[in-house]
């Protein structure tokens, strides 16, 4: 990317929706908000997108307001509402007298058929041309299926994307193993997976949104004893979150730091974050911590930090740079609350890989595969519940596999004089090459080394070491054959074959031993 540093100011409104979820309250006009956010951007020349459901869009207030910013790039927020469906002709799948409803098989197009999803794209499309005198490049939501966004591709040609940030549960929604962060090509056949080739893959960047804390936003809500949470928390750039805790957008030293973790100098590919909110937030929520973000992103343009740029802007110029999906990472070499924990993210089109340092431990965190031909859920079927599900396919899964006083993870265990394993401690360094990331703990002589490509792992010590697999009865535990572990996720059979090392099961876990000092793990199909 020319611009290694890079920021979207970004929001988006509904029209109309219920405050919160669970207030009688059913239809709020969200013009207000919109208003004031848009009140706000007056006060500084920099570029932004702004994003309309179909109420808005319909709405002349929003095309009257939104006249007034050259520098504004209008966009679609995606959801499926009561005035769409009446356009239609289709029965509206949400609760009775709401034009809009959070229930998943309602506001999403995977609760409808291909050719439903085909119809209100053309609806959303047509009305936004009439708004505005043209199609939209930009066309987003918190999750598109790759058969709607691959339709909006061939027959429309947008440029650009975003959905939400990895989560659990929150608001129905489960987005699960995709890229942590940054940006990606995602495949035809799975919203979330990136593509590994470039005849499967759709040609329309997405970008993950509202900025996740690197160290706490995985783990969120997890209980080691009593397992992970059912409703993920959020802990994210989001400016209405403000927990002086646990962090959040709208608080100014996490802020600070997540800024400064972000925008890291040594990275691979390029640094990004998205800052902006909904309008169903309200403007009292999200006022403080959204000035706050924008005044301290310029204050970093103003001195070459970073760059500020509309979606459309940050995606032309990632098509420009990349063919395919790139590597990318995401460090925090410190931690805002004083702990000394650390977080190593590193994301290719073939897997993603997470190391944590936590009270002087090393681990491997999570480990995600990422294949083509993994459908996702809705592709062939119709969602009919208020929650979905979107993921990839686990090799070690930190959260979800947790529980019972096990947390779960790929330990390094270094052997002792006495030929005991410990767990391997330490400081915790990292370095970068063009597509590869270097993460190294070294603990007095002991010196342990990952070295992370788009193909794979390789791990070397100069110290005999281990690596034990450890998880709860929640974890999909794999199968040894040969020198390979086999998994079944979600019907799916796949494989992680260990080129340099052995695989063995040892008193009921998985345990990797290399060859020489060293072990190479693919993550290649």
């Amino acid at each position: 990317m020319k611009n290694k540093q890079i920021a979207n100011i970004m929001f988006f409104s509904r029209g109309m929706s219920c405050p919160d979820l669970v207030s009688n309250l059913k239809n709020i006009d969200r013009f207000p908000c919109s208003q004031k956010q848009l009140e706000l951007m007056e006060n500084y020349d920099v570029p932004f997108t702004y994003m309309l459901d179909f109420n808005a869009i319909v709405d002349p207030r929003y095309r009257e307001v939104l006249s007034k910013f050259p520098n504004c790039e209008i966009g679609v927020w995606f959801e499926v509402v009561r005035t769409l469906t009446d356009k239609a002709g289709i029965k509206y799948k949400g609760r009775d007298g709401y034009n809009w409803d959070f229930h998943c098989d309602a506001s999403f197009s995977v609760g409808y058929p291909l050719e439903q999803r085909k119809l209100f794209v053309d609806l959303y499309m047509q009305e936004f041309k009439d708004a505005f005198g043209r199609y939209p490049k930009v066309f987003s939501a918190w999750v598109l299926d790759a058969y709607t966004l691959n339709y909006l591709y061939e027959k429309y040609h947008i440029e650009a994307s975003c959905m939400c940030r990895d989560q659990w549960g929150t608001d129905g929604i489960t987005l699960w193993s995709g890229y942590f962060g940054q940006g990606f090509y995602p495949c035809k056949n799975n919203i979330l997976c990136p593509a590994q080739t470039k005849e499967n893959q759709i040609d329309v960047p997405v970008f993950r949104m509202l900025g996740s804390c690197p160290i706490y936003q995985y783990d969120a809500g997890l209980k080691v004893d009593e397992g992970p949470a059912d409703w993920m928390g959020v802990i994210t750039l989001e400016p209405s979150y403000k927990d002086e805790n646990t962090g959040g957008g709208g608080v100014p030293k996490w802020v600070d730091w997540f800024l400064k973790e972000n925008y890291r100098k040594d990275t691979l590919g390029f640094n990004y974050a998205h800052i902006g909110q909904e309008s169903t937030f309200g403007w009292n929520n999200q006022k403080d911590g959204t000035k706050y973000q924008i005044e301290k992103l310029i204050e970093m343009q103003n001195r070459g930090e970073v760059t500020l740029q509309t979606l459309l802007e940050t995606a032309r110029e990632f098509k420009e740079c990349y063919a395919l999906t790139p590597a990318t990472a995401i460090t925090a070499l410190d931690d805002w609350k004083g702990t000394g924990a650390q977080s190593f993210w590193y994301e290719t089109r073939n897997y993603r890989i997470n190391c944590v340092r936590e009270n002087g431990e090393f681990r491997i965190r999570d480990i995600n595969l990422f294949r083509e031909d993994y459908l996702e859920r809705y592709r062939e079927t119709v969602l009919d519940s208020n929650k979905m599900y979107f993921d990839n396919l686990p090799v070690i899964d930190g959260n979800r596999w947790s529980g019972n006083g096990v947390r779960a993870g790929i330990y390094p265990c270094i052997r002792a004089k006495d030929g005991q394993y410990t767990a391997l401690k330490g400081e915790t360094s990292v370095s970068f090459g063009e597509n590869d990331e270097t993460i190294t703990v070294k603990d007095g002589d002991t010196v342990f080394s990952l070295y992370l490509t788009e193909e794979g792992i390789r791990i070397t010590c100069n110290r005999d070491f281990k690596l034990e697999m450890k998880m709860s009865e929640k974890g999909e535990k794999p199968s040894v054959k040969g020198n390979s572990l086999h998994y079944r996720h979600e019907g799916f059979a796949y494989s992680l074959p260990v080129l340099s090392g052995i695989c063995a099961e040892e008193d009921g876990n998985i345990v990797l031993r290399p060859e020489k000092g060293t072990m190479e793990i693919s993550c290649i199909k």
